[in-house]
Protein backbone atom coordinates (compact mmCIF):
# COMPACT_ATOMS: atom_id res chain seq x y z
CA UNK A 1 0.00 0.00 0.00
CA UNK A 2 1.51 3.32 -1.04
CA UNK A 3 1.54 6.52 0.98
CA UNK A 4 -1.59 8.04 -0.57
CA UNK A 5 -3.66 4.96 0.22
CA UNK A 6 -2.26 4.72 3.75
CA UNK A 7 -3.03 8.40 4.50
CA UNK A 8 -6.58 8.03 3.19
CA UNK A 9 -7.02 4.88 5.24
CA UNK A 10 -5.92 6.73 8.39
CA UNK A 11 -8.27 9.63 7.58
CA UNK A 12 -11.12 7.17 7.05
CA UNK A 13 -10.41 5.55 10.41
CA UNK A 14 -10.35 9.00 12.04
CA UNK A 15 -13.70 9.83 10.39
CA UNK A 16 -15.26 6.60 11.60
CA UNK A 17 -13.88 7.07 15.13
CA UNK A 18 -15.06 10.68 15.32
CA UNK A 19 -18.52 9.73 14.09
CA UNK A 20 -18.76 7.05 16.78
CA UNK A 21 -17.72 9.50 19.49
CA UNK A 22 -20.15 12.11 18.19
CA UNK A 23 -22.88 9.47 18.15
CA UNK A 24 -22.21 8.70 21.81
CA UNK A 25 -22.48 12.40 22.64
CA UNK A 26 -25.81 12.62 20.79
CA UNK A 27 -27.13 9.57 22.67
CA UNK A 28 -26.01 11.15 25.93
CA UNK A 29 -27.83 14.36 24.99
CA UNK A 30 -30.98 12.45 24.07
CA UNK A 31 -31.17 10.41 27.28
CA UNK A 32 -29.65 12.75 29.86
CA UNK A 33 -30.29 16.18 28.40
CA UNK A 34 -33.36 18.24 27.82
CA UNK A 35 -34.44 19.25 24.34
CA UNK A 36 -36.10 22.57 25.02
CA UNK A 37 -37.56 23.55 21.67
CA UNK A 38 -37.79 22.68 18.00
CA UNK A 39 -34.50 24.46 17.26
CA UNK A 40 -32.58 22.18 19.63
CA UNK A 41 -34.24 19.15 18.04
CA UNK A 42 -33.22 20.39 14.58
CA UNK A 43 -29.67 20.90 15.84
CA UNK A 44 -29.59 17.27 16.92
CA UNK A 45 -31.02 16.23 13.57
CA UNK A 46 -28.19 18.02 11.75
CA UNK A 47 -25.63 16.39 14.04
CA UNK A 48 -27.15 13.00 13.18
CA UNK A 49 -26.80 13.93 9.50
CA UNK A 50 -23.14 14.77 10.09
CA UNK A 51 -22.65 11.41 11.79
CA UNK A 52 -24.21 9.60 8.84
CA UNK A 53 -22.04 11.52 6.38
CA UNK A 54 -18.84 10.82 8.34
CA UNK A 55 -19.65 7.11 8.49
CA UNK A 56 -20.41 7.04 4.76
CA UNK A 57 -17.23 8.94 3.87
CA UNK A 58 -15.16 6.73 6.17
CA UNK A 59 -16.48 3.52 4.65
CA UNK A 60 -15.99 4.89 1.13
CA UNK A 61 -12.43 5.93 2.00
CA UNK A 62 -11.62 2.52 3.48
CA UNK A 63 -12.95 0.76 0.39
CA UNK A 64 -10.89 2.98 -1.91
CA UNK A 65 -7.74 2.57 0.20
CA UNK A 66 -8.07 -1.23 0.06
CA UNK A 67 -8.55 -1.14 -3.71
CA UNK A 68 -12.14 -2.36 -3.70
CA UNK A 69 -13.44 0.64 -5.61
CA UNK A 70 -16.22 2.99 -4.68
CA UNK A 71 -19.90 3.10 -5.50
CA UNK A 72 -20.45 4.24 -9.06
CA UNK A 73 -21.05 7.36 -11.03
CA UNK A 74 -24.18 9.44 -10.74
CA UNK A 75 -24.57 9.60 -6.99
CA UNK A 76 -25.85 12.58 -5.05
CA UNK A 77 -23.03 14.58 -3.47
CA UNK A 78 -24.21 14.35 0.13
CA UNK A 79 -21.43 16.56 1.49
CA UNK A 80 -22.63 19.48 -0.63
CA UNK A 81 -26.25 18.86 0.26
CA UNK A 82 -25.43 18.66 3.98
CA UNK A 83 -23.26 21.79 4.02
CA UNK A 84 -25.79 23.77 1.98
CA UNK A 85 -28.72 22.78 4.16
CA UNK A 86 -26.67 23.55 7.27
CA UNK A 87 -25.89 27.05 5.98
CA UNK A 88 -29.57 27.66 5.24
CA UNK A 89 -30.67 26.29 8.62
CA UNK A 90 -28.18 28.40 10.58
CA UNK A 91 -29.31 31.58 8.86
CA UNK A 92 -32.99 30.74 9.36
CA UNK A 93 -32.30 29.96 13.01
CA UNK A 94 -30.39 33.23 13.48
CA UNK A 95 -33.27 35.14 11.91
CA UNK A 96 -36.21 33.52 13.71
CA UNK A 97 -34.59 32.43 16.96
CA UNK A 98 -31.49 34.57 17.58
CA UNK A 99 -29.16 33.70 20.40
CA UNK A 100 -28.95 36.30 23.19
CA UNK A 101 -25.23 36.83 22.62
CA UNK A 102 -25.55 37.17 18.83
CA UNK A 103 -23.75 40.14 17.32
CA UNK A 104 -25.90 43.25 17.13
CA UNK A 105 -25.27 45.99 14.56
CA UNK A 106 -24.35 49.35 16.02
CA UNK A 107 -25.33 51.41 12.99
CA UNK A 108 -27.29 51.20 9.76
CA UNK A 109 -24.31 50.25 7.58
CA UNK A 110 -23.47 47.27 9.78
CA UNK A 111 -27.10 46.15 9.72
CA UNK A 112 -27.11 46.29 5.93
CA UNK A 113 -23.83 44.37 5.77
CA UNK A 114 -25.09 41.69 8.14
CA UNK A 115 -28.29 41.32 6.12
CA UNK A 116 -26.33 41.09 2.86
CA UNK A 117 -24.04 38.45 4.37
CA UNK A 118 -27.03 36.43 5.57
CA UNK A 119 -28.64 36.58 2.13
CA UNK A 120 -25.35 35.57 0.49
CA UNK A 121 -25.00 32.57 2.83
CA UNK A 122 -28.56 31.42 2.13
CA UNK A 123 -27.92 31.78 -1.62
CA UNK A 124 -24.63 29.85 -1.30
CA UNK A 125 -26.41 27.14 0.68
CA UNK A 126 -29.13 26.84 -1.94
CA UNK A 127 -26.51 26.64 -4.71
CA UNK A 128 -24.69 23.87 -2.83
CA UNK A 129 -27.88 21.87 -2.35
CA UNK A 130 -28.85 22.23 -6.02
CA UNK A 131 -25.30 21.39 -7.12
CA UNK A 132 -25.21 18.28 -4.95
CA UNK A 133 -28.54 17.01 -6.22
CA UNK A 134 -28.04 17.83 -9.91
CA UNK A 135 -24.66 16.09 -9.94
CA UNK A 136 -26.65 12.86 -10.05
CA UNK A 137 -28.04 13.80 -13.45
CA UNK A 138 -24.83 15.16 -14.98
CA UNK A 139 -23.00 12.72 -17.22
CA UNK A 140 -19.55 13.61 -15.98
CA UNK A 141 -16.62 11.47 -16.96
CA UNK A 142 -14.49 10.12 -14.15
CA UNK A 143 -10.69 10.27 -14.17
CA UNK A 144 -10.13 6.71 -15.38
CA UNK A 145 -12.49 7.04 -18.33
CA UNK A 146 -11.20 10.38 -19.59
CA UNK A 147 -8.14 8.81 -21.23
CA UNK A 148 -10.34 6.45 -23.26
CA UNK A 149 -12.25 9.20 -25.07
CA UNK A 150 -9.81 9.58 -27.92
CA UNK A 151 -8.91 5.88 -28.30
Amino acid sequence: MDTKHRILQLLAIAGLASSCLLGLLVLRRLFLGHIGDIWAAMDLLFVCGLIAYLISAGIRGMRWAKGQGTVGIGQIKWGRVYLGSLLIFVEIKNHWHPAPNLLKPSNEAQAAGMTAAAIALVFLGACLVVSGITSRFNGRIRGGDSSKIFC
